[in-house]
């Protein structure tokens, strides 16, 4: 009679082997979580300083361009608070779009925009969140 040839087991993870690994996946996941956090403030923060550079910029160009008269304030729609959120599209926001390279925007421009911010009212003819110092 035949001896049964033993079986061979194939190699394989165990159960407590794949919940280990997961574990292990699961801790550097958690603390690679907080420094990406980081990263993409910081790069929030690149943007924001990159945008007022360049409200900084147009605004000395239109200086120059216009006897070193600075662009006019604001004229805030429907007895608005002044804050700078309506703003008639005349005013100082538009008037250095054309030194931005951005006059056709269709809409908001998105260099008056803070990347942190969601909202944007719909009815609005574009809302700043950076403006020029009230004092």
């Amino acid at each position: 009679m035949k001896r049964p040839e033993k079986c061979r087991r194939v190699a394989a993870f165990t159960l407590i082997e794949l919940l280990v690994v997961i574990t292990i996946i699961a801790i550097l996941a958690a603390l690679l979580l907080p420094v990406l956090g980081k990263a993409k403030d910081r790069a929030n923060q690149t943007y924001c300083m990159n945008n007022c550079r360049q409200i900084g910029t147009a605004t000395m160009i239109y200086v120059q361009d216009y006897r070193e008269d600075f662009p006019f304030g604001n004229r805030v729609y429907g007895g608005g608070t002044g804050d700078g959120s309506v703003v008639d599209p005349s005013g100082w926001p538009m008037l250095i779009l054309y030194y931005m390279g951005q006059q056709n925007t269709n809409g908001q421009p998105k260099v008056y925009l803070c990347p942190k911010e969601k909202e944007i009212a719909a009815n609005w003819v574009f809302q700043l969140h950076f403006q020029a110092n009230r004092h």
